[in-house]
């Protein structure tokens, strides 16, 4: 039996390096993965192996070295900065590992306030 369900992320041969020095690190090599609409996934590993590193590819925060992504049939190696940033505000939700609350606000406004900006 196969799924229909459509694939909502697509990322095929992805490649990652930083730049230490001169000297190029890689983090990511050739990783191509396909995720369907309404499937849970973890994404787990040592420290350094790369999980927010393609985390950032996936949101389109960074740009792979090599590769292609597609978020909801949508390539963002042909989107533009403002293209990526109503991409992220439309479709994609990030709560970033050190990330910054208004002390003002309850954890629920906290929560509501990128609301506020769309609407």
């Amino acid at each position: 039996m196969t799924d229909n369900t459509p694939h909502l992320i697509e990322a095929d041969g992805l490649s990652m390096h930083y730049l230490v020095g001169q000297r190029q690190v890689p983090v990511l090599r050739d990783v191509t993965l396909r995720i369907r609409a309404g499937t849970r996934v973890a994404i787990a590993g040592p420290s350094g192996s790369g999980k927010t590193s393609l985390l950032l590819l996936l949101s389109g925060l960074e740009r792979p070295a090599a590769g292609q992504i597609r978020i909801d049939g949508i390539d963002l190696g042909g989107l533009d900065s403002d293209g990526l940033a109503d991409l992220r505000r439309e479709r994609i939700g990030i709560v970033f590992q050190s990330f910054h609350l208004l002390p003002s606000l309850s954890a629920l406004d906290n929560a509501a306030l990128p609301l506020q900006a769309c609407s």
